[in-house]
């Protein structure tokens, strides 16, 4: 439960903020996704989407669909 992960002050924290709220929790994948996107875009010159491709294990096309949704 949510208690166990965070303690009964945390939970009690998140339950004053959100006050109700519908919270979206991302899966450890989509967390990691949009971080490597995010190093993509900032180590992306222009000329470089080869070796994009290569350090993160992409098709070109993967690169440029991920620098078209910046």
């Amino acid at each position: 439960t949510i208690a166990r992960l965070v303690g009964i002050e945390g939970l009690f924290n998140l339950c004053n903020y959100f006050q109700g709220d519908k919270v979206y929790i991302p899966t450890v994948n989509t967390l990691l996704r949009n971080v490597r996107n995010r190093e993509i875009i900032l180590e992306n010159n222009g000329y470089n989407k080869k070796e994009l491709a290569e350090k993160y294990n992409l098709t070109i096309q993967q690169i440029r669909h991920v620098l078209k949704d910046e």
